[in-house]
């Protein structure tokens, strides 16, 4: 099992569903999926993830200190 990242500075979640190489993506919005050659999801991406999910608005605020990740 892969762990799920959240990055503050751009504000997204990450996570890389299987050991696949990636060989093509698609974009669903916010949500990035990158497809391996034989067509199965291998990596995700959610832009904008504190506005999809409440709980990370204030932890995106503990991580900003002056517009500067902690």
């Amino acid at each position: 099992m892969y762990p799920i990242k959240y990055d503050p500075e751009a504000d997204a979640l990450s996570w890389k569903i299987n050991s696949l190489k990636y060989d093509d993506a698609r974009e669903y919005g916010d949500l990035i999926v990158q497809i391996s050659y034989w067509g199965f999801p291998a990596y995700a991406m959610i832009l904008n993830a504190s506005t999809h999910f409440n709980f990370l608005k204030k932890r995106r605020e503990n991580f900003l200190l002056d517009g500067v990740g902690v």
